[in-house]
């Protein structure tokens, strides 16, 4: 993941948590599948779609859609109180970027959705 990309989503979805590669690495393995699931914020996970205009590469994406992020994060907080650890990957899955974000509220990792 690109250093811009993981920074907007430190600021964003995974403000006051610690960053983990596991979570990380198991969001990037559902993610890349490219599930055609609504998401939304669940019990250890949160997933956003946002539409891809014209050629714009998936960081652009994101970074176009940061404040979307961020409301997403807001949203999420009363479900993700408490949390320890989080880690979020993304795809292009057609004319969509879908973001996954997973946390963890001890040494347990959540299930994968």
């Amino acid at each position: 993941m690109a250093t811009a990309t993981r920074n907007i989503l430190l600021q964003s979805v995974a403000k006051g948590n610690t960053w983990d590669c596991t979570l990380e690495s198991k969001a990037a393995a559902v993610i890349k599948q490219c599930l055609t699931d609504n998401g939304g914020v669940t019990d250890g996970t949160l997933k956003v779609s946002f539409p891809v205009t014209g050629t714009a590469t998936p960081e652009a994406t994101i970074q176009q859609f940061q404040a979307a992020l961020q409301l997403a994060s807001s949203n999420s907080n009363s479900k993700a109180a408490g949390a320890e650890s989080m880690g979020c990957s993304y795809a292009k899955c057609e004319q969509r970027v879908d973001v996954l974000c997973l946390y963890s509220r001890s040494t347990t990792l959540p299930p994968l959705p």
